[in-house]
């Protein structure tokens, strides 16, 4: 779990690190390709970037953003 957690931290940091343009390109791209579990730190991670962005920053990539999205949740419902 020391490692899960420091992973979150390490993706936060370089998250905050890039501009948020740039770290959803690639967080979006970890959501459609991880499976779960690995995908709640993307998506926690993606959630702080967005916060980090304003309106229509956020408009520009919600078409990366869906996706992965949308595969996140069947995964979650099909183990549930």
């Amino acid at each position: 779990m020391q490692v899960f957690r420091a992973a979150e931290e390490c993706a936060a940091t370089l998250a905050k690190s890039l501009k948020p343009e740039h770290s959803v390109v690639v967080l979006a791209k970890l959501t459609d390709t991880l499976e779960y579990p690995l995908t709640v730190a993307a998506i926690k991670t993606l959630t702080q970037v967005i916060e980090l962005m304003d309106k229509d920053g956020l408009m520009n990539v919600t078409h990366r953003l869906i996706p992965g999205l949308i595969k996140v949740c069947k995964s979650v419902r099909y183990l549930m």
